[in-house]
């Protein structure tokens, strides 16, 4: 539930390119968490003063990096300046609650590396609570939230721009944090803002969209993150919160490598694709303009790896673009039209980077023959009237 809300808060850090903010505001809670703590030894309801003296710690460090850049300090250095001063803070103040009171430092501490199993009910229903105030926040507000993220100037101009909104987000990225702490731990929090809304934009190109992915994938790494520290505290004594953070990462590199679109494995593919077609390509239009090739003058004409060549010849013969006779390769019909229109992009292409682009004839084959794989049938078209149909 908590890495659930989290990660519905972390798009809009996310979005609004203030990802550091969340680690910021988690070390800057520390001190109002000690506070809590020193104020919370003459009280038994410790988990309250814990939540509004981080909450105000959190507000304050706000406030000091708003008017450290108003003073002309970088967004970047205030935050570092706040982080450090006010975990300083923290440390001087957690020195002194270990003289007065050690068990309720021992409480406080439990904010500093997060510990799950020792949570309570009232923490479920407080989580819960927070959730669906975020969720029907993000529901309620969404379309003036989409402009607020993506066109605020736009916003400021019209009737939609409201403060009480931005106040609100705030509020609320504070409150994420501020709990979150409780379970991944001062130190971690930040990474259950960032690391789902991460692994959700690569599969995501709407806001919808990102805010529902993100949603799933921060409950994902929950769960898959407390099973593996469960199944695995018989051998190892693995803590949640960073086991959690962990598998968080994890889904993060897989959403980088697997995505359809735009990820690494992917791109691998449709690299390797290409090359596969390149060089096909190339087979057809050195058999075209030779004539006819055996395959030792080929495969050094073309300086392609053995193996690699014969997977080439053997997709080109079943795809009926060419056929051997008596050791030699011809061209098909169909294959030699392929490489005739291979040849004449080429010649395009040359034609168009001397005259229109002016470039020297000795520099223009290497480009033109890069060029000539990539060329559609609209470009060709278009070049072909840009240059007079030669």
């Amino acid at each position: 539930i908590l890495c659930y809300a989290a990660s519905l808060m972390g798009v809009w850090i996310f979005l609004q390119r203030r990802s550091l903010i969340g680690e910021t505001l988690s070390h800057a809670a520390y001190p109002g968490l000690v506070l809590g703590g020193i104020v919370a030894s003459i009280s038994s309801d410790h988990w309250l003063y814990f939540f509004i003296g981080s909450s105000l710690a959190c507000f304050f460090a706000l406030k000091t990096m708003e008017f450290l850049e108003k003073q002309g300090v970088s967004q970047d250095a205030s935050m570092i300046f706040v982080l450090s001063g006010f975990f300083s803070l923290g440390l001087l103040l957690a020195s002194y609650l270990q003289t007065v009171n050690a068990a309720i430092l021992l409480d406080v501490q439990k904010y500093l590396f997060g510990d799950v199993v020792t949570m309570l009910d009232e923490h479920v229903y407080l989580y819960g609570a927070l959730s669906l105030i975020i969720t029907f926040f993000t529901y309620g507000f969404y379309r003036r939230i989409q402009i607020h993220l993506f066109d605020q100037n736009y916003a400021k101009l019209t009737a939609i721009y409201d403060p009480k909104l931005s106040a609100c987000s705030v509020a609320l990225l504070i409150a994420a944090i501020v709990l979150g702490a409780r379970s991944s731990g001062i130190f971690l929090v930040s990474a259950m803002l960032i690391a789902p809304v991460s692994a959700a934009r690569a599969f995501s190109s709407s806001l919808h969209t990102l805010f529902i992915l993100s949603g799933g994938f921060g409950v994902l790494a929950a769960i898959l993150g407390y099973f593996l520290s469960i199944s695995l505290s018989s051998q190892l004594a693995l803590p949640s919160g960073p086991v959690i953070v962990l598998a968080s990462i994890f889904l993060v590199n897989f959403s980088n490598h697997f995505t359809p679109k735009n990820g690494l494995v992917s791109r691998a593919i449709r690299s390797f694709s290409f090359l596969i077609r390149t060089q096909q390509e190339n087979i057809l239009k050195t058999i075209y303009q030779s004539g006819e090739k055996d395959r030792v003058s080929l495969q050094k004409a073309l300086e392609i790896q053995p193996v690699f060549f014969h997977f080439l010849l053997f997709y080109l013969k079943r795809e009926g673009l060419i056929y051997l006779d008596e050791r030699l390769y011809f061209l098909s019909a169909e294959g030699a039209a392929k490489a005739l229109r291979l040849v004449r992009s080429h010649r395009l292409w040359e034609v168009y980077l001397t005259k229109h682009l002016h470039m020297q004839a000795e520099k223009v084959l290497l480009s033109a023959e890069e060029i000539e794989h990539v060329i559609t049938r609209e470009m060709e078209q278009k070049l072909d009237t840009l240059l007079d149909k030669p």
